[in-house]
């Protein structure tokens, strides 16, 4: 999982400390990955924001099919299907 902080075109050639390379000209998105917290509950699985930056190309970050209804429906889901959504535009 990825928390993404900003998306964009790279004007040169950056890398972070995960070894992610991206090229100047090529679009990026940088932010944090994401780390499963021990705790969860049946409804809800917890994550924390690691701290170091990463780059990674668009392409590299995928939506899952997740079913889901419109009782089960809250911001969180709202938030992570917009971005999916979004990316696969």
């Amino acid at each position: 999982m990825f928390f993404i902080t900003e998306k964009g075109v790279a004007s040169e050639t950056m890398h972070d400390i995960h070894g992610h390379i991206v090229q100047e000209g090529q679009a990026y998105l940088r932010g944090y990955y994401l780390q499963k917290e021990p705790r969860e509950t049946r409804k809800h699985v917890f994550y924390k924001k690691g701290t170091q930056i990463a780059y990674v190309h668009p392409d590299s970050v995928f939506c899952p099919n997740v079913a889901f209804d419109a009782e089960e429906m809250h911001m969180e889901k709202i938030i992570y299907v917009s971005l999916c959504q979004f990316m696969l535009n």
